[in-house]
């Protein structure tokens, strides 16, 4: 059985490779992302997936081609799945931060940055070693992430030494009918929360120090930014700070 990556199979039938995602999704090929490869059986299963959806669709050198329509008769257009709404996320930040045993703490800023603009209801919760991790990173990242928890603890919260942040982010999700942003599955849990089974709460992240990808909330954000700008970004994102002079906490 072959693969090739999902990008070139997304420029092989000319499309935006988030749609490709989202339509994989649609077809029940989960657990997809921008460098995940896409099998021979795969690519079967999508093309049958589309060509139930619209009708007579073939398939020509790996091209999905749609039927026209005929003379004078128009097209009727299935109106897309839509997604189930996301209002409120839970952030797992430890997990977030964690990348090939590196922390990146750009990755929160930039993307708690995001989420404030939306408007969206968020939380980031940490493990208590957290701050030990990004101290070994270095003293900028150790030194950010205080400031975080002190200036804008609504968004940023460390969990007591001695309690597990999964239990904390999974109890607080229940409570809150929330959704939960984590790469974590959470297998130990499914006893006590049985919607941890619904895959659909558990959103997925693909990230790493230059990039923020999540799929299910059409957010995908570059990272070009120093620590700093993106902390200070933030803070006048949270109506902290604006403006030359402005104490941002750094002193």
């Amino acid at each position: 059985m072959s693969c090739i990556s999902l990008q070139n199979f997304a420029k092989d039938i000319n499309a935006p490779i988030y749609h490709v995602i989202e339509q994989m999704n649609n077809a029940g090929i989960t657990n997809k992302y921008l460098d995940s490869y896409i099998s021979d059986e795969e690519k079967e299963k999508l093309y049958n997936y589309l060509q139930a959806e619209h009708g007579k669709a073939k398939v020509v050198n790996d091209e999905i081609v749609l039927p026209q329509a005929k003379r004078g008769q128009k097209v009727k257009k299935k109106k897309a799945k839509n997604r189930e709404s996301i209002d409120t996320v839970v952030i797992d930040g430890t997990n977030l931060l964690f990348d090939h045993n590196c922390c990146h703490l750009n990755k929160v800023l930039i993307l708690a940055e995001h989420l404030k603009k939306s408007k969206m209801d968020f939380t980031f919760y940490f493990d208590a070693s957290t701050s030990r991790h990004l101290k070994k990173t270095s003293e900028e990242s150790s030194q950010i992430y205080s400031l975080l928890l002190r200036r804008m603890e609504q968004a940023f919260q460390e969990v007591p030494s001695g309690i597990e942040a999964d239990k904390i982010i999974l109890q607080i999700a229940t409570t809150d009918k929330a959704h939960v942003l984590s790469n974590d599955r959470y297998q130990d849990f499914t006893k006590i929360y049985e919607w941890v089974s619904d895959s659909k709460r558990l959103i997925k992240h693909h990230s790493n120090k230059s990039r923020v990808t999540i799929p299910d909330m059409n957010i995908d954000l570059k990272i070009n930014k120093n620590n700093w700008e993106l902390y200070k970004n933030l803070l006048t994102t949270f109506g902290l700070g604006k403006g030359k002079g402005v104490n941002y906490g750094i002193v």
